[in-house]
């Protein structure tokens, strides 16, 4: 998995082409950010006063955090996999409460269509799989017999599959407002709204605050066309989300033969090195 890629303006600078000429005032706001102080904990996590979340998620996602977390290509995300990073999100109405959109409005990899590369983009990083699953778990909770499962409609995307889709959806083009896009990085899902009952939308706005509140997400709720909650997994709640990871995943019963959860291909990877992550 290539955690580093060049630089961050290098990163960025793959934006700066022809089709995206107007992004250059955000790609470079991105590019002078400082590096990471120290490690991060939940409390430094936690919005600040007056602070807006684009500038919340400046400050956590410094430029080293991008670099060590970017995803380039499908190569990449296959790495991820082998690394323990990335795991696959399964399509499990029954046991996890989740249901990937895969066809219909905004499918997930809508613009991919070779299908071996499809199914690599119903994936996650382990503790935003975690954090998907929580959020699932909890609407099982509060909804009782009235729960039907949680439709997502993206995962993670590498920088290729992002900017064919910047080129057609203003949702996937966060970069113009100097925001990292966190799909590239496994950190982000979407949870589709538009057709979201008024009850269940208010119930999961109320837990997505509190969420944000402590410093576990950063969450935006984006468009009209494509109505969606574009929730991000924050660095500093890692070790939690990935407990819940575990926990939610043997709960539902998707564990392997030597109760490890299976993560992609059918696998069992270990956890990935923390050091070679966030800090």
């Amino acid at each position: 998995m290539k955690f580093l890629f060049g630089t961050m303006a290098a990163a960025f600078a793959v934006a700066a082409c022809t089709a995206f000429p107007a992004h250059a005032e955000g790609e470079q706001m991105l590019a002078s950010r400082s590096t990471t102080a120290g490690q991060l904990s939940l409390g430094s996590a936690r919005p600040r006063e007056a602070e807006s979340k684009k500038d919340h998620l400046a400050r956590i996602f410094t430029k080293d955090v991008v670099e060590r977390l970017w995803m380039e290509d499908y190569d990449d995300l296959d790495a991820a996999c082998e690394r323990g990073w990335l795991v696959d999100v399964p399509d499990d109405p029954e046991g996890l409460g989740i249901s990937i959109r895969k066809v219909g409005n905004s499918p997930v990899g809508e613009k991919e269509r070779d299908l071996e590369r499809r199914s690599k983009l119903y994936r996650l990083a382990k503790p935003c799989a975690g954090l998907l699953y929580r959020i699932a778990a909890h609407l099982r909770e509060t909804e009782g017999a009235a729960f039907t499962p949680l439709q997502v409609t993206s995962l993670v995307r590498p920088w290729t599959y992002q900017k064919k889709l910047m080129a057609s959806n203003a949702n996937a083009n966060t970069i113009k407002a100097g925001v990292p896009p966190t799909h590239v990085f496994g950190l982000a899902f979407d949870i589709p709204r538009a057709d979201m009952p008024a009850e269940r939308e208010r119930r999961l706005q109320r837990y997505l605050d509190t969420l944000a509140d402590d410093g576990t997400i950063v969450y935006f709720k984006e468009g009209r066309a494509q109505a969606t909650y574009h929730v991000i997994a924050m660095p500093a709640a890692h070790d939690e989300l990935e407990a819940d990871f575990y926990e939610i995943t043997a709960r539902a019963g998707r564990s392997g033969r030597n109760g490890s959860p299976l993560t992609c291909a059918g696998r069992s990877n270990p956890d990935f090195v923390h050091d070679e992550v966030w800090w």
